[in-house]
């Protein structure tokens, strides 16, 4: 069985008519990632996506980062206040730098950073 989050697909339903889609503080779990980017993202083509507040981890960044490999609408993305750490925004960064041209606002206050995982690569 194929893993769901109707929390999430509701949201995202809703608010279809709009560019911007806001799925702060409803994730369960990394796996809603991928529900969250294959309809934000893929799917519905959104200019602005709010991940805040969703105990995201490296996991879902690497999830999110397959995403936005192709991705040539989104604008703005939040994903403050998430626990992404050093791994998670390294895989971020990569992605955006090498295969994401479309991008303009990133948010990624209070995600336990530090400055290791760059001195490290």
């Amino acid at each position: 069985m194929q893993y769901q989050n109707v929390k999430i697909d509701k949201i995202i339903q809703e608010q279809e008519a709009s560019p911007e889609i806001l799925l702060d503080g409803i994730f369960t779990s990394d796996r809603d990632m991928e529900i969250a980017v294959n309809l934000a993202l893929l799917f519905k083509q959104c200019k602005q996506l709010s991940l805040a507040d969703n105990k995201i981890t490296s996991v879902g960044a690497l999830i999110l980062c397959d995403a936005l490999n192709d991705n040539t609408s989104l604008k703005e993305l939040s994903l403050n206040n998430n626990d992404l750490s050093d791994i998670g925004i390294y895989l971020l960064c990569k992605t955006l730098t090498n295969y994401n041209s479309t991008l303009e606002k990133l948010n990624l206050a209070s995600n336990g950073i530090t400055d290791e995982e760059f001195f490290v690569r």
